[in-house]
């Protein structure tokens, strides 16, 4: 009895797993994540990175202007934002995760990130929101003397 329930066991486990038994053994199949409670966020309608079928692609990238201020005075940071990709391609909800301290290096990153596009994130075939976190360095170029 313990060896049919072990092999039940075993047999559910490998079908949640997209998994099937051959001739040949056990090999994984490709199964679509199903869109279910846990996949999509229920205020934004956001589907988590890890359900996609299709990863974004970046179609363009804005780096951003250095501000003369900061220039000046060689200051350097790094901002860390965190946006939503919309089914459009277009990032909307640019929240700062880190700032870089320096308050017009933080606007500058965001006004480069807000005019990213990409491919959008899809499920199945279906465009979907997503969120994604891009770091934007701010760095002196050093001149050889």
């Amino acid at each position: 009895m313990r060896l049919m329930n072990g092999l039940m066991g075993m047999f559910l486990f490998l079908l949640s797993m997209g998994c099937s038994q051959t001739e040949k053994g056990i090999h994984e199949e490709p199964v679509a994540p199903r869109m279910n409670q846990e996949t999509v966020v229920p205020d934004k309608g956001l589907v988590s990175f890890k359900a996609l079928t299709e990863k974004p692609v970046l179609k363009k990238r804005v780096e951003p202007q250095y501000p003369e201020s900061a220039l000046e005075q060689k200051l350097e940071g790094r901002v860390i934002l965190k946006g939503t990709i919309r089914e459009d391609g277009n990032v909307y909800d640019i929240l700062v995760v880190s700032s870089s301290g320096v308050g017009e290096m933080d606007r500058r990153a965001i006004d480069a990130f807000r005019q990213f596009e990409f491919i959008p994130g899809k499920v199945n075939g279906v465009p979907v929101r997503v969120h994604i976190v891009v770091p934007f360095h701010f760095r002196v170029q050093k001149h050889p003397s």
